[in-house]
């Protein structure tokens, strides 16, 4: 091939690009416009998403500040719990240890009382052995009185036979005397001068003195007339008149009752135990008081009107009151308690 025939080539093939170029122009022109378009909306989908990120970040950013500020906030309350937790561990010692120190105080108050209460049972034991050594000394006072009663009972009776011996005799020695005093009357001289000489030799006999059954041997009895002693002028006054001696022994029974009523009050008896007790005491001043006074004087009637002003002048004291349902445990009516006052 020639010079001219690859000019010619080169020729075609540069008109041959030249129109190629000229058509693809617009269509590379509409591909451009397309990749700008594309572009361009790429770039506004960036911008979206840029301002969505920036918006997200700035979201992100409260969300981050907010979680500092609660983190914050925790972790003042995880300091204030710290410290609320060591106060209550604080107080949890404190507590065990008040607790250690009440058990131990609790048990020594126990092992006191329990010392106390073991200290009352022995007292209460010795109360016991005390009360029954009391009872069998008035088991034994008991028999003693009634051996004395009967002991009495026996020497009144003694006595009784002595008096009508010295009665009998009495009553001879005055027969006697009587037939002097005849005699020496029938033998009188009538003369007025004479009359006044005679003599009489019969004394002021007395009637026999009784004995009384509530009197001891060798006891005044006031019961008996008291003998005719010669006054020294008319103004003269008899003597004041003796107690009588079985109120006096009533009043000693009721003395020792009411001494046995506070025995038992000390001893703590029940209330019910201590008016079975003195209606029990009661009942047995009454049969000695109509034992001694048989024969002589309304034993129960003496009893019951010395009970009635010992109830009078008791009344206001406790003694008093309980003296009241016992009188109306012995006498078994109200009736007959209130004809006792």
């Amino acid at each position: 091939m020639t010079a001219n025939g690859a000019m010619y080539v080169v020729g075609r093939e540069s008109s041959t690009r030249r129109d190629y170029a000229a058509e693809e122009k617009p269509r590379l022109r509409s591909i451009v416009d397309q990749l700008t378009a594309v572009v361009a909306d790429t770039e506004a989908d960036v911008e979206r998403a840029r301002a969505e990120a920036n918006a997200e970040i700035a979201e992100l950013r409260r969300t981050m500040s907010d979680l500092d500020a609660l983190l914050a906030a925790e972790r003042g309350t995880k300091a204030s719990l710290r410290e609320e937790l060591a106060e209550a561990e604080q107080l949890r010692r404190s507590a065990e240890s008040a607790r250690d120190d009440a058990v131990q105080k609790q048990l020594s108050i126990t092992d006191e009382y329990e010392s106390r209460l073991r200290g009352v049972c022995e007292e209460r034991d010795a109360e016991r052995v005390t009360v029954a050594a009391r009872d069998e000394t008035i088991a034994q006072l008991e028999a003693a009185a009634l051996a004395d009663a009967e002991q009495h009972d026996a020497t009144v009776a003694q006595l009784r036979q002595q008096l009508d011996q010295l009665t009998s005799e009495t009553r001879r020695w005055s027969s006697i005397v009587h037939a002097i005093e005849r005699v020496l009357a029938a033998q009188a001289s009538p003369e007025g001068d004479h009359a006044g000489s005679t003599v009489n030799l019969s004394p002021s006999l007395e009637p026999p003195v009784p004995v009384d059954e509530s009197d001891e041997p060798g006891q005044p009895n006031d019961s008996a007339p008291a003998p005719s002693k010669p006054q020294a002028s008319d103004a003269a006054t008899a003597s004041a008149p003796l107690p009588d001696p079985i109120n006096t022994y009533a009043r000693q029974l009721l003395g020792t009752a009411e001494q046995m009523y506070e025995m038992d009050r000390d001893a703590g008896c029940s209330s019910v135990q201590i008016v079975e007790r003195l209606v029990a005491h009661l009942r047995y001043a009454r049969d000695l008081v109509v034992r001694r006074a048989s024969g002589t004087a309304d034993g129960d009637g003496v009893f019951r009107r010395v009970l009635g002003e010992l109830f009078n002048e008791r009344w206001e004291r406790e003694f008093g009151r309980t003296l009241g349902f016992a009188m109306y445990e012995l006498y078994g009516d109200s009736n007959d308690a209130e004809r006792v006052t």
